[in-house]
C-alpha cells in the first residue's frame, strides 16, 4: 500500500465540497474533535516492581458533581510505566500501590507513591512537554482519600489507561499490527489509542549479546511493512524490535513517546547501543526522537540511523488537506512543506557520534508516493554519511535484496548476501 498516496489522493482529485461531506472525512472530523480534548500522563516507577506482589496504577479526579471519581485502573509491568489517557479539561492525582496482601485495592500500610494536581499533555499540541511523573513506592506516607482507597466504580468519560507496551516480545504477524490497525492510526486514531497497544515491541526475548534494531513504519504503517526485511537480518548479530504508533497524532507527541520509550529501555536493560531503520513519515518520528534523546542528555546509545524513502521536505497534499479540511489528520500539520516540525529537524544536528545514512527511491521526480526532492531535502542530506538512490517506488523498496544489503552494509555487516547493485551517491 502506497501509504501517502492512499492518504492524500483524495484531496488532491476532489473537490472540496464534495469531500466535506464523505463518510471517511465525516468521522475522521469527530475523531480528530475526541482527540482534542484528550492527553497524556505517564508514569515511571525508579524501581521496576518486584513479581512477588501485584502493583498498581489509577489515576482520580472530580466529576461533573464534585465527587472523586478513580480512572484508568491498570497493572504495572516488570519494566516499570503506567500510561493514562486523560481529559485536558481536568487535573488528576496519579497513584501506584503494591498490592501486597492481593485485595485489588489500595490499604493502609502498602507501598505506595502519587502525586496531585497533574494536568494531561494534549495529544494534538506537540508543543506542551509530554508529562511524566517519576514515583518510588514507599510504606512511609500521606494517605489517599478514602474514595479512592475505596476504588469506586471507574468513570470511563473522565480517562482511561493508555495500552502501552515496553518489551513485550510479539510478532510483528500478530493480528494487533495488521494493516487495519495501522489505518485505524491514521484515520481514527481516537479508536486506536482505545483498541489497541502502542510501543516498542522486541520480537524475541532480550539478548545484551546482540545489538538492538528498531524499525519505524510510516503513515497509516504497521511493523508487518517490514516482514521482508526483518526475515533477511542477521538473527545472531541483531536483535529486532519495532515501534507502533498511531499515525495521526502530531508527531512530536509520538517522536517523544518513541524517546521515552528508548530512554526507560536503556535504563533498564543497558544496552551499549542500538540501531533505527524507519520508512516514510517513520524517519521524521525517528529523528526527532534522536534530538529528544540528546536533549535529556547522557550518553547516545543510537550509533546508527537509516532513512528510507523520509519526506524530509514535506508533501504537497498534506498542506492541502491542512487548508480544506476543518479537522484534517493532526500529523499532517507536521508533514506539510516548511511546517514548524520540520523546520525544526532542519535546523537541529542529529547527535553526535550518531552515524546517518539515507536510502531514497526514484522512479521519475519521485517514487510513486514522495518526490525525491523531499527525500533529499538539503539540509537533511547534508547530515548523511552517504546517500544512495535506488530506482524502486515507495513501498517496493522495502521489498529488494539490494535494498536490504545496502542496509547491512550501513549497520556494518561484513558480508551482505547480494552485491548491491544500486547507485551511491555519496560514501
Amino acid at each position: 500500500m502506497k501509504f501517502f498516496e492512499r492518504a492524500f489522493a483524495p484531496l488532491i482529485v476532489t473537490a472540496t465540497v464534495p469531500l466535506l461531506c464523505s463518510c471517511s472525512i465525516i468521522g475522521l472530523k469527530r475523531q480528530v474533535t475526541k482527540l482534542e480534548q484528550r492527553g497524556t500522563i505517564g508514569v515511571v516507577l525508579y524501581t521496576p516492581p518486584g513479581r512477588s506482589f501485584p502493583t498498581y496504577a489509577f489515576a482520580w479526579t472530580h466529576d461533573q458533581s464534585g465527587a472523586l471519581a478513580s480512572v484508568g485502573f491498570q497493572t504495572v509491568g516488570d519494566i516499570g510505566i503506567a500510561p493514562f489517557n486523560l481529559l485536558t479539561s481536568h487535573k488528576y492525582g496519579i497513584a501506584v500501590f503494591t498490592d501486597v496482601n492481593r485485595s485489588g485495592k489500595y490499604e493502609r500500610g502498602e507501598p505506595l507513591a502519587y502525586q496531585e494536581n497533574v494536568r494531561p499533555s494534549p495529544f494534538t499540541d506537540p508543543n506542551t512537554p509530554l508529562q511524566v511523573v517519576s514515583l518510588a513506592l514507599a510504606r512511609s506516607h500521606r494517605e489517599l482519600p478514602e474514595a479512592v482507597t475505596n476504588r469506586p466504580a471507574e468513570n470511563r468519560a473522565l480517562g482511561t489507561a493508555l495500552r502501552a507496551s515496553l518489551g513485550e516480545v510479539a510478532s510483528p504477524e500478530d493480528e494487533r499490527f495488521n494493516k487495519q490497525k495501522g489505518s485505524a492510526g491514521m484515520w481514527r486514531p481516537c479508536d486506536f489509542l482505545s483498541e489497541s497497544t502502542l510501543g516498542i515491541y522486541f520480537t524475541e526475548s532480550y539478548d545484551p549479546d546482540r545489538i538492538p534494531v528498531l524499525f519505524v513504519h510510516g503513515i497509516g504503517g504497521t511493523p508487518q511493512d517490514f516482514r521482508y526485511m526483518m526475515e533477511n537480518f542477521d538473527r545472531t548479530r541483531y536483535q529486532l524490535w519495532f515501534f507502533h504508533y498511531p499515525s495521526a497524532v502530531r508527531l512530536g507527541r509520538v517522536s517523544g513517546a518513541m524517546a521515552k520509550g528508548l530512554q526507560i529501555l536503556h535504563t533498564r536493560l543497558g544496552f551499549k547501543e542500538c540501531y533505527i531503520v524507519a520508512h516514510s513519515m517513520g524517519g521524521l518520528v525517528s529523528a526527532n526522537s534522536l534530538q529528544e534523546l540528546n536533549k535529556a542528555g547522557g550518553t547516545n546509545f543510537v550509533t546508527r540511523f537509516i532513512t528510507i524513502s523520509t519526506p524530509f521536505g514535506g508533501h504537497e497534499a498534506a498542506a492541502l488537506g491542512v487548508r480544506h479540511l476543518s479537522k484534517p489528520v493532526p500529523s499532517w500539520i507536521d508533514v506539510a512543506p516548511r511546517s514548524a516540525f520540520l523546520q525544526g529537524l532542519e535546523q537541529t544536528p542529529l547527535p553526535l557520534g550518531t552515524r546517518y545514512d539515507l536510502i531514497y527511491g526514484d522512479t521519475g521526480k519521485h517514487d510513486g508516493v514522495v518526490s525525491v526532492a523531499s527525500q533529499l531535502e538539503p539540509h537533511n542530506r547534508a547530515k548523511a554519511a552517504t546517500v544512495t538512490r535506488f530506482a524502486l517506488g515507495h513501498e517496493q523498496i522495502l521489498n529488494e535484496a539490494t535494498v536490504v544489503n545496502r542496509i547491512l552494509g550501513c549497520l556494518g555487516a561484513e558480508k551482505p548476501k547480494v552485491p548491491p547493485t544500486s547507485i551511491a551517491l555519496r560514501d
